[in-house]
Parts: structure tokens; sequence; C-alpha cells
């Protein structure tokens, strides 16, 4: 059968023009003279190509686009701009939204049909191996209803009664540790009901591993009976993705790992990530529509988390995918930098009615749950206060700054308004958790045989979410100094938190030239250590005292 193109055009000029030079190359083709006519056109014809311009009254060649991609019968139907407007900023605007090709007018014949075939033949070999595949139109009983289940995260639950099943979502937004708090509790509430779940990642699983147990959450025992399937995907595919056929095949992997445990849910964490380390992989709509539909066939229901989009590749992926994905979770900042964000449906096929944002903060052992936003302050404020409180005291002790002291043998101790600080702190974080631990860490950084402080280096407290766990608390920073509260955490975790973070000032280190030495870390648990928040201090001040042969004191 000869492809059918849809040409639209408010130009009489320009409509017949491109009419005619496909209609001479063989082409079956259809003319619309507005944006709102092709739309009537399509509510009963589904062509092969779309061929737009976009200054047009009422519905524009944009705002046609977005409502073919809302439309499921036309997901997978290409359109070509074209259009007087060859500005940067009318190019990204329909690159974002997944034009084809853009055209920009005067055009001749040879780049019309060139365009036109070129991109027609792509999308017949898309089909021919499925993975571009052709929506069913609506049937005489209506659309198939939709499927909806509860998560069993509060949040999202209220607003919509669930996510639908077997459809493929994507998570974005500045939701921060909160998006790894979701996609564990979105897991665990499967692994609990006895179903399987995979997770695709490129943390390190002990990472996700602890994201889970500091909220009461964990993951372990379905890892050690094969319900949960973890993928870790930082050697494997980080830079294998070049052409289409990886993307296929990434989906049919996962697919197998999903059969394998019979996985009801499936979550994909970093994607940006994974889709955008090879910069020889060229993004397209139809590469995120297989990626999509692979993943569909599953019949499991995936949640694919997006990083916050930097460089203009990854918003591009990001367009894709949330054009592609069945609906879209936006996590929203906290008020405050850390402790209330709220979560909401943004879109999805088949639901119009816009959804209001519920507010959420992360509580240990559920993970989101819903909150009053005119509720009293939560432990984070009160730490987010402690914070600022300690932060006046130590600047204004002048040459006091530090929260450590040496003493003459060289070992250290906790200066006592630092002391009652971090006491204060653990006070606060036992009112949302039945335990939590605390690090404190003296490290330096040597240059050319000297030892150096860490100035050099630029740390931050914005650097250190790279490191830290959503419920682990910088509470301190100093040059030479930090100290972690971590909230559910027990004396394992805080010690694989010291391993971890000296790692990651290593590596900070090393890029700008410098090698860390010195690094001293003293670790304590409560309830463990102690029956008491003073014991747990004492702890900390043993391990401090302690011969300073030791790179690393814990206290078990």
């Amino acid at each position: 059968m000869r492809p059918h193109i849809l040409v639209v055009d408010d130009s009489d000029e320009v409509r017949l023009l491109a009419s005619r030079i496909l209609e001479r190359e063989g082409y079956q083709v259809s003319a619309a003279d507005s944006g709102v006519s092709a739309l009537a056109e399509l509510q009963s014809v589904v062509p092969d190509l779309v061929v737009s311009d976009i200054m047009m009254p009422e519905v524009d060649g944009y705002r046609l686009l977005e409502r073919m991609r809302e439309d499921p019968r036309l997901l997978a139907v290409p359109v070509i701009f074209l259009s007087a407007l060859g500005d940067a900023t009318s190019l990204e605007r329909g690159n974002r939204l997944g034009v084809e090709h853009y055209l920009v007018k005067p055009f001749t014949a040879k780049q019309l049909l060139a365009t036109v075939s070129g991109t027609l033949r792509r999308y017949a070999e898309l089909r021919r191996v499925r993975a571009v595949t052709p929506r069913a139109a609506p049937t005489a009983e209506g659309p198939r209803p939709l499927d909806f289940e509860p998560t069993g995260i509060a949040p999202l639950d209220e607003q919509v009664g669930g996510l639908c099943r077997g459809r493929v979502y994507l998570g974005q937004g500045a939701g921060g540790g909160a998006k790894g708090v979701f996609a564990v509790q979105f897991l665990h509430r499967a692994l609990e009901r006895g179903d399987g779940a995979v997770l695709v990642t490129t943390e390190r699983v002990d990472t996700v591993l602890y994201v889970g147990s500091s909220v009461g959450l964990d993951l372990r025992p379905h890892i050690r009976s094969g319900k949960l399937v973890v993928v870790g995907l930082a050697e494997r595919f980080e830079y294998a993705l070049e052409t289409r056929n990886d993307v296929v095949a990434l989906a049919a992997e996962i697919a197998s790992y999903a059969a394998e445990c019979r996985a009801t849910r499936i979550v994909i964490n970093s994607v940006l990530t994974i889709l955008c380390s090879a910069p020889r992989l060229v993004l397209s709509a139809p590469l995120m529509t297989d990626l999509v539909d692979g993943l569909e066939r599953t019949g499991a229901t995936t949640l694919v988390l997006s990083d916050d989009p930097v460089t203009p590749q990854e918003e591009l992926a990001n367009a894709y995918l949330k054009r592609a994905s069945f609906g879209t979770l936006i996590l929203g900042s906290e008020t405050n930098g850390r402790q209330t964000g709220t979560l909401k449906l943004e879109r999805m096929h088949g639901v119009t009615a816009p959804t209001e944002g519920r507010p959420f903060r992360i509580a240990f052992g559920t993970g989101l749950v819903t909150v009053d936003p005119e509720a009293a302050p939560h432990v984070y404020d009160e730490l987010e206060e402690l914070r600022r409180h300690i932060a006046v005291e130590m600047a204004s002790a002048e040459d006091e700054v530090t929260g450590l002291v040496a003493t003459a043998g060289g070992a250290l101790r906790l200066r006592d308004p630092f002391a009652l600080f971090l006491r204060d702190c653990v006070a606060a974080a036992l009112k949302a958790t039945e335990r939590c631990a605390l690090l404190v860490a003296r490290f330096g950084f040597e240059a050319n045989g000297e030892v150096i402080a860490a100035g050099p280096v630029a740390l931050t407290p914005q650097d250190f979410p790279e490191v830290l766990a959503g419920q682990e608390i910088l509470c301190w920073l100093h040059a030479t100094e930090i100290a972690v509260v971590a909230l559910g955490a027990s004396a394992d975790d805080v010690a694989a938190l010291a391993a971890r973070l000296q790692d990651w000032l290593a590596g900070r280190g090393r890029g700008v030239g410098r090698t860390l030495v010195g690094f001293r870390a003293a670790t304590a648990a409560y309830s463990t250590d102690g029956a008491t928040i003073d014991e747990l201090l004492e702890n900390l001040a043993r391990a401090l005292g302690r011969e300073e042969g030791a790179a690393k004191q814990v206290v078990a």
C-alpha cells in the first residue's frame, strides 16, 4: 500500500505545492488547512506521516504534535515540521517535543522528498522488527478500562488510586533523596505480598540497601530469596548503548529478569545516565518508544526514574521519555530544602483531571507518608535549626572554629559545644526513628609531600548528596572535619558509610591533584552502643582518643 501522508499548512500555496510534490512521487496525500482541521482528520485516520507548518491560528504545529502524543493511536506517527522559523529557540522546542525533522522554508522538492522517504523507510524498519507498534484504534465499546492498583504510597494512592497495572511511568523532579525512598517503597510493597520485582540501577547495591534500611524497609531477605533481582549497570551498560539494537537488547534483558522472578514491579534508576553516557547513541522518539514498549511487554508496572536533566542531550531524552511513558510522576523539592516535598501525577493517558500535589515526609518504617502542611515542625526542621545554631556558635568562637581538638599526644576529642550539638541532633533524630548512628571524621589532603587544608578541594554541603543516602544528614562540615547523623542506621550501616565517605573524599582529592591522608573516623550507633545518648557520645570520644596509628576507628 502507498504510504499515507497528511500535509497541514494554512498557506494554500505551500499546502498545494507540498501535496503535489508528494503525490507525483506516488504517495497517498490528504491535506488540512489548519491544526483544528488536522485534529478532526486524525480522529478517523492514522497516517504514516504528518508534514505540518508551525505558525497556524488556534492550534499551531507544536500544539498539534502535543495532541497527537496524547492519543495512543498516534504515538508512533512521525512528524516533520515545515516552517519559516529557523531560530535556535524554535528548533530546540520542536526537538524537545519529538519532531523527527525540521525543514526551514523555502525548501526544495529534493529536500522534502529526501526527508520524507528517509523518515518513512526508518519507521517501516522499526515496525518490521516491532520496535514501534501502532496502537489499536478505540473499539465501539470505547477504550480499554484502566486497571489501577494501589502502590502502598499514600501521597500517590490518595490522588488517583495508584498506578495503572502493566504501564511505564516516568518519575522526575528535584525530590533529592526522596526519589530513592520512593523507588524502594514502590518495590517493597510488591515484595511484601509475595510478588517478584526488578531493580535496574547505576548505583552500588549497598547504597540501595541502605536507602531501604534507613527507613526500615529491608530488601536483603528478598534478594536472598530471589524475589528481588538487582541489575547493576555501572560496568555493563553505561557505555554500551550506541545503537537502537542495544536499547532493544537492554529492554529484552530486563524482561528476562522480570520473567525469572515473576515481577509485577520494575524500577529503572538514573535512566538518563544509562541513555546519555554514550554520545554515539542518537536519541529519537522511536528509540524511547522502543524502550517503553519493550518494558510494557513484561506486564509489570514500571517506574523509570529520571535524574534532573543537565545537558541538552539529557533534556531531549527526558522529553522523549515523557512523551512515550503512560504517565509522569513529579517529586517536588522540599519546602525547606530537606523535609517536606510534594508528589503528584502530572500527566497520564486517559486521565485529564488535574491533580494537586500531596505533601509528604519520609517516615522511618514506612517511607513517603502524607502530612498536613500546617503540622508542627518535623525532625528535619529541628535538625536544620540545630545546624544553624552550631554554625553561629562556631563562627563566634574566633580561632576555636573546629568541632575536634587535638591533644598533646595526637589524639582527638570532641569540643564541648560540639558534643552538646551532637547530643541534640541525636535526640531530635530519635523522635522519628527507633535507632540512629553518628559518624565523626577528621581528614587532610597532601600535595607535594606537604599536608594542607582541604580548601583547594572546595567541599560544600551541596556536594554531599552524591555520597549520602536520603536519611543520612550532614550536620557539620569543616575544612578538615565532618559529622553525619544517620537515621535508622545500625553499627554496620554507619561503618559502611565511613568507608564510602573515605572513598568519595579520596576521589574528590584526586580530581584536583591532592591525596587524602590521615582519614580518622569514629562511629557509634544508638541503642546498641549504649543505653543513653551520653554513653553514645562517650563511645565516640573514646574512639577519637585512641592511638593515632589506626586510619579508621569503629565502635562495634
